[in-house]
């Protein structure tokens, strides 16, 4: 099947080769990335450290927003109500 779906792509395009075959239109992607994984050796690479955003809250600020919100006060009010009364 796989092998229609390459040899129809380049005449009809990956996605009409797909529909003319029954098959999801990813499965050509798909087994593409699954040979490059397949192909690769040695050990697989981490992924980068997420860099913290400049106007994240720092922990006690964190800390202190959450108790906040979880107080008496705000028991009752939605979630994307509790920015506006904060103030």
């Amino acid at each position: 099947m796989i092998a229609a779906v390459h040899e129809l792509s380049p005449l009809l395009g990956a996605g009409a080769a797909c529909r003319a075959l029954g098959l999801p239109r990813g499965v050509p992607a798909r087994q593409r990335a699954q040979a490059r994984r397949a192909a690769m050796v040695g050990p697989m690479s981490r992924r980068a450290v997420r860099v913290r955003p400049p106007l994240a809250f720092d922990a006690l600020e964190n800390t202190l927003l959450l108790d906040t919100l979880n107080s008496e006060r705000f028991a009752d009010t939605a979630a994307d109500t509790s920015p506006c009364t904060v103030r």
